[in-house]
C-alpha cells in the first residue's frame, strides 16, 4: 500500500478507528505517535508533526478525537498539510456521533483545502460504526480469525442480540470462545 500524504478517519466507534489506523500502518516502517484532541496539544505534538525524525523510524502522527480541536487549529494546520514530508504521516480521527446517517464534522474542517484534497485522493475513510445491518461482517471476521463456523441461525441470533460497539461486541465474542 502506498502511503497517503495524510489521512482523515471518520467513525463514531473508537475501536474501529484503532483498527483502521493499524491497517494503514501495517507493513510500513512508521512509528505511531498518538495524541488526543480532547486535551490541550503540547509543543511536542507540533514538533512531531513538523520536524522529521532524524533517528529512528518516520512518524505517523495520529490525532484521536480531532473533532474537539478549535477552528484555529485547522487553519494553523492547513499550510503544514500542503507540504510533502515523506517522514511524517498525519492522521486525524473524528470520533463524534453521526447525525442522520452522515458524519458530523465541523464546517471549519470540511471547508478547508486539505479536506477537498483528501476527498479527491481517497484519503478519507468513513464508517458509520456497527449497526444491525453490518454487524454480520464483524461476526464473519471474528469467525475467520478464530477458524470457527457460525451457522446461519447462530449468526442471526448473535447479530440481533450483541451490542453495537466494537469493543463490547468483541468482549462478548471472546466469552463465547
Amino acid at each position: 500500500m502506498t502511503r497517503q500524504g495524510f489521512s482523515i478517519l471518520v467513525c463514531s466507534d473508537p475501536e474501529l478507528i484503532k483498527d483502521r489506523v493499524a491497517d494503514l500502518l501495517q507493513g510500513s516502517d512508521f512509528a505511531a505517535r498518538m495524541f488526543w484532541g480532547d486535551e490541550e496539544l503540547s509543543a511536542r505534538y507540533w514538533q512531531t508533526l513538523t520536524v522529521p525524525s532524524m533517528m529512528g523510524p518516520p512518524n505517523a502522527v495520529i490525532l484521536r478525537r480531532a473533532q474537539d480541536q478549535p477552528d484555529e487549529f485547522w487553519s494553523r494546520l492547513e499550510p503544514l498539510l500542503a507540504m510533502a514530508r515523506p517522514s511524517v504521516w498525519p492522521m486525524f480521527c473524528f470520533e463524534g456521533e453521526w447525525k442522520s446517517g452522515k458524519p458530523n464534522v465541523a464546517k471549519s474542517v470540511t471547508k478547508g483545502k486539505y479536506w477537498a484534497v483528501a476527498q479527491k485522493r481517497g484519503w478519507i475513510w468513513e464508517h458509520p460504526g456497527l449497526s444491525r445491518a453490518n454487524i454480520g461482517q464483524e461476526l464473519d471476521r471474528f469467525a475467520a480469525r478464530h477458524g470457527i463456523g457460525l451457522g446461519p441461525g447462530v449468526k442471526k441470533i448473535l447479530a440481533e442480540s450483541l451490542p453495537l460497539t466494537t469493543i463490547a461486541l468483541r468482549n462478548e465474542l471472546e466469552k463465547i470462545l
